[in-house]
């Protein structure tokens, strides 16, 4: 491309000078204009050299020189020496000795590990026992044909020998001295063992007072002297590391919560001396196995013992109550004396490994949730002569399940069977209270109840989910707590103009009730009474309701109007709340009822009538 531009280049060049020549030789030599005739000229025009182009060099290329490849040289493999295996030389066992037999002594228990402890449970308050209501001579009870469990004691273990104490100086003790005697107030709050000498100032040592040794947490041994009567309540409470107690033959009486919360506690042994033990004694002693109780004893009261893990205990033939919450431990099967005539509120709950239990003919009372989540329980031989069961007293145990016939006694229908294909039940003739949980799971759709019964119990058809109708007889008075709770398809209820009241949580959670009319001499609404009522869409409240308990009528999701008496004294909180349908709350101008619709947020729903 370049050597052609240069060629066109050379030749323009060529003609211009060409050009300029010519017209240069015209002008110098001839006229260009003289007016004379114009003379033929022959054009003489100068040869237009040849341009010369210089030629472009070739480009040479240099040429790439040919790789040789370097030959891989042959790789030798080097021979792997051949493994000479050293002999293992021959073992020469060396003979054992002929033992000697010893005479083995009488066999020694190991200990039980030490259980994870539960958590601490708060102690119950005492519980007023309700009132009993008076029998009918009659007795014709079915009890289950279990034959009497013998609990098998659990061998003492042998403890191992622990050093003396030496006697603790006086100087490290409070004292007070009364009428002659010594009582130890209070102790250095850093020791860590003690032993009380048996006088002080040359009076005896006769009690350890009220919270003497409370909150002593390095405390791990206690020696107490003999002559020594009165170990005083909350005496040693709180003794996280107090693991042994050694008690004289003359201790008499222990307090209300003597050791409560002594969590290391494993060995005290009660001396036949005792005759009282307080409320929650050795409550929440979450390693404390076994305990014996002298015969001298006849009273267990309010969770002395609760939460302990105990795993066999003997109780006194002396014994005659057993009060609320008293056990909760690992036992597999229990005793109770004859003689014993009152089982308190939840005096078993929770023994998670009570298998069975015979009730004797003495025992007339036996509270709510007494024997209740006691999950591998299945056999029960029952008194003969039961008055009152509370409750759930089996609540959650395999016994309501496994059962093979309705358990009655003194006209109480106390347990209902059922094998889960009958659609209906009625209740006998001759029946005059059903008895709380008393048909707790059954799946009956239908039960008829005449009107001899004059009381039913609290809970009695608890989780009742095929119940779809019922009628509750004139003779009965009140609808107690929870009496239909998770009754999930009853849709509808009669109720007798003498009822009086309607307990806490009585409907909560009959999800298909659409519609329920309060007879007019109903009183009270409890809390929670048609909590979760979803379908419930016609409520009608009589003129002399007094009192409607807090929530009341929460989540009740298709009610939409409700009309609230003018004599209405209390309104409890959040009785409407989350009802989506609702629209109209209609009240008296002026009333109680309004004041309290307004305090409640509830001022857009108000129609006055």
């Amino acid at each position: 491309m370049k050597k052609k531009s240069i060629v066109v280049v050379l030749m323009v060049a060529a003609l211009t000078f060409a050009g300029c020549q010519t017209k240069e030789t015209m002008s110098e030599g001839y006229p260009l204009s003289t007016g004379e005739p114009s003379v033929e000229l022959e054009a003489t025009s100068a040869p237009i050299p040849e341009s010369t182009s210089t030629p472009i060099p070739e480009s040479t290329a240099t040429p790439i020189p040919e790789l040789t490849a370097t030959p891989i040289p042959e790789l030798t493999a080097t021979p792997i020496p051949e493994l000479t295996a050293t002999p293992i030389p021959e073992l020469n066992a060396t003979p054992i000795p002929e033992t000697t037999v010893t005479s083995i002594p009488e066999a020694t228990a190991t200990p039980k590990p030490t259980a994870t402890p539960k958590p601490t449970a708060t102690p119950k308050p005492t519980a007023t026992p309700k009132p009993t209501a008076t029998p009918k001579p009659t007795a014709t009870p079915k009890p289950t044909a279990t034959p009497r469990p013998t609990a098998t004691p659990k061998p003492t273990a042998t403890p191992t020998p622990l050093p003396e104490i030496e006697e603790t100086s006086v100087e490290l003790l409070e004292y007070k001295v009364v009428d002659g005697e010594v009582t130890v107030t209070r102790v250095d709050q850093n020791v860590t063992a003690v032993k009380i000498p048996k006088e002080i100032e040359g009076y005896p040592v006769t009690s350890i007072g009220k919270n003497a040794f409370e909150y002593c947490y390095e405390l791990t041994r206690v020696e107490l002297p003999e002559g020594m009567t009165t170990i005083g309540a909350y005496a040693f409470q709180q003794c996280k590391k107090l693991s042994n107690v050694k008690l004289p033959e003359s201790i008499e009486s222990i307090g209300e919560y003597a050791f409560y919360c002594c969590e290391k506690l494993s060995n005290i042994k009660l001396p036949e001396s005792i005759e009282s033990i307080g409320e929650f004694a050795f409550c929440d002693c979450f390693q404390l196995e076994t305990i014996n109780l002298p015969d001298t004893l006849t009273r267990i009261e309010n969770g002395t013992f609760n939460d302990c893990p105990l795993t066999y205990t003997k109780l006194p033939t002396s014994l005659l109550y057993i009060g609320d919450s008293a056990f909760g431990g690992e036992y597999t099967s229990f005793i109770i004396p004859d003689g014993v005539t009152y089982i308190g509120d939840y005096a078993f709950s929770w023994s998670m490994e009570l298998t069975e239990i015979e009730i004797p003919d003495s025992v007339t009372h036996i509270g709510a949730c007494a024997f209740a989540d006691c999950p591998n329980l299945r056999n029960v031989k029952m008194s003969n002569n039961i008055t009152y069961i509370g409750e759930m007293a089996f609540g959650n145990t395999p016994y309501l399940w496994l059962r093979t016939e309705d358990y009655i006694a003194n006209d109480v229908l106390y347990a209902v069977y059922s094998d889960g294909t009958q659609s209906s039940y009625t209740v006998p003739d001759n029946i005059r209270s059903i008895a709380g949980s008393a048909f707790d799971g059954c799946k009956f759709t239908d039960i008829i109840i005449p009107d001899t019964v004059e009381e039913i119990g609290a809970y009695a058809f608890y989780r009742c989910k095929n119940l779809k109708s019922i009628t509750i007889p004139n003779s009965v008075t009140e609808i107690k707590e929870g009496t239909f709770q998770d009754c999930e398809k009853l849709t509808s209820v009669k109720l007798p103009d003498g009822i009086t009241s309607i307990g806490d949580g009585a409907f909560y959670q009959c999800f298909k009730l659409k519609s329920i009319v309060i007879p007019k001499n109903v009183k009270s609404i409890g809390e929670s009474a048609f909590l979760n009522c979803w379908k419930l869409d016609y409520v009608e409240l009589p003129d002399g309701l007094e009192t409607i308990g807090s929530s009341a009528f929460q989540y009740c999701l298709a009610l939409e109007d409700i009309e609230i008496p003018a004599g209405l004294k209390d309104i409890g909180g959040c009785v409407f709340d989350f009802c989506p349908s609702l629209s109209k709350l209609i009240v008296k101008a002026g009333s109680y009822a309004e004041q309290r619709v307004k305090e409640e947020g509830y001022e857009d729903y108000l129609v006055y009538k």
